[in-house]
């Protein structure tokens, strides 16, 4: 990846974004589904993802889980704080890491 970058163009250092890299657990077998990457809280993520309604292979998991009467755990699992968009390629490449990693430990990762 090739990031635009000018020496003309000033870094903002006093705006500091926390990103948080996270997973979504099945709280019964503890088997982790998906890994994701937000700016939001927790929680307010996480109700992003139950109200979703797209067709994808994280959807039918978190409606398996609904149907139990369970929710999705949601944990994050690095939290990176980053001082301008250009520190963001770095939180996706955290994010593709951590997909990397529990796809070859054996977790059902459903992201694409």
């Amino acid at each position: 990846m090739v990031l635009a970058y000018s020496p003309e163009i000033r870094l903002q250092h006093s705006y500091i974004a926390k990103y948080y890299i996270y997973i979504l657990r099945d709280p019964k077998t503890r088997i982790i589904f998906y890994v994701g990457q937000t700016m939001q809280e927790l929680k307010t993520r996480l109700s992003g993802h139950l109200s979703d309604n797209n067709n994808s292979e994280k959807m039918e998991a978190i409606k398996r889980i609904l149907e139990t009467g369970e929710k999705p755990i949601i944990e994050a699992i690095e939290t990176i704080s980053v001082k301008c968009y250009i520190d963001k390629a770095y939180v996706s490449e955290r994010e593709i890491f951590w997909m990397k990693h529990y796809k070859e430990i054996g977790q059902p990762i459903t992201n694409s």
